[in-house]
């Protein structure tokens, strides 16, 4: 309900089928934006009291435990954030989300990275430089790429929350260091043999 009313409230394309008596194809109508809002509200009502946000590994200022936090509220058994739940059992209800979104080091029977973040959404969280247009920023004033001792030092103090959503090249999983490149730098810092100028 929510979705809807925020649909019928902001989104202003509406699309008709005028082959099949101007039957809607999308968008929803304005005026029935705070019927879906209301609806959204009561159905929040009935929660109250039943749910609460998972809070048992969160500490302030405490990044890595924020971040733990974010992880395991999805793991937890009890955790209070628990709505709707559908629990996975081989071998009679699988899904493959696991093996189409792993890093390619882990590879699952062929399967590897075939759903990936976009720059664009690591760019909404805050935590890391970024030019003025929002973009991550990775160059020097000279327009060369900035070094850094790891590869996780870009993200030092990145949001908990994209952490937990993203893996980053360099970071922990499975036990493991991920290695992600998209090109290996070979000249000395400051040479200025090879310039890597920016995508954008």
């Amino acid at each position: 309900m929510l979705y809807a009313g925020s649909i019928a409230k902001y989104n202003d394309i509406e699309w008709l089928d005028p082959n099949n008596g101007n039957t809607r194809v999308c968008g929803i109508p304005a005026d029935r934006a705070v019927g879906y809002f209301k609806q959204a509200y009561e159905a929040a009502k009935l929660l109250e009291g039943r749910y609460s946000l998972y809070l048992k590994d969160w500490k302030a200022g405490d990044k890595e435990a924020q971040y733990n936090n974010f992880v395991n509220l999805f793991f937890a058994d009890d955790s209070p954030e628990n709505v709707f739940i559908r629990e996975y059992s081989y071998p009679d209800i699988v899904h493959g989300y696991d093996a189409y979104a792993i890093a390619r080091q882990f590879m699952v029977a062929g399967y590897t990275s075939f759903f990936n973040p976009t720059l664009d959404f690591v760019e909404m969280f805050d935590g890391f430089p970024k030019t003025a247009e929002g973009y991550i920023d990775v160059y020097d004033d000279s327009g060369y790429y900035k070094m850094f001792d790891n590869q996780m030092e870009l993200f030092a103090d990145a949001e908990p929350r994209l952490r937990a959503t993203v893996i980053f090249p360099g970071d922990e999983f499975k036990g493991e260091e991920v290695e992600i490149w998209r090109g290996i730098y070979k000249n000395s810092v400051g040479s200025g043999i090879t310039r890597l100028l920016p995508p954008r």
